[in-house]
């Protein structure tokens, strides 16, 4: 999953920072499994107007994925609105159609973008007992 950011808030907005990130992976078959982080320590970003920022992770799975959406929840600190909620953004991902690529692919995609780790979901395998959606 290669991510990429941009602050085009041309509102008149400077700041956003980020406050949380969200997944939803879908295996064929029917398997739904989302996945939520709040953006903080080495996860946390902040964009200036017109910067942008790059993050990329990988999936390991047993499971064919068929599809995956997400999106990423923003907050711009530099507004002072009566409550919190109007200063927060809400970033839809595109939604991705899932590639194979060789381990020299995923060399290759992570260039230029920060990478954040594998998620390893082989042991999650549908339909195997123990499996958990």
């Amino acid at each position: 999953m290669r991510v990429r950011v941009k602050n085009t808030d041309f509102k008149g907005h400077s700041n956003v920072l980020s406050l949380a990130r969200f997944y939803v992976l879908h295996f064929v078959g029917g398997w739904i499994v989302p996945l939520t982080r709040l953006t903080e320590g080495y996860a946390k970003f902040g964009l200036q107007l017109g910067e942008e920022y790059r993050f990329c992770w990988h999936l390991e799975s047993a499971n064919e994925l068929q599809s995956a959406a997400g999106g990423l929840l923003l907050e711009r600190p530099n507004i002072i609105e009566k409550s919190r909620e109007n200063n927060l953004i809400d970033a839809s991902l595109v939604q991705v159609t899932p590639e194979v690529a060789s381990p020299d692919e995923v060399e290759r995609l992570r260039l230029g973008y920060i990478y954040t780790g594998r998620l390893d979901m082989q042991a999650w395998q549908v339909g195997q007992p123990g499996a958990k959606a």
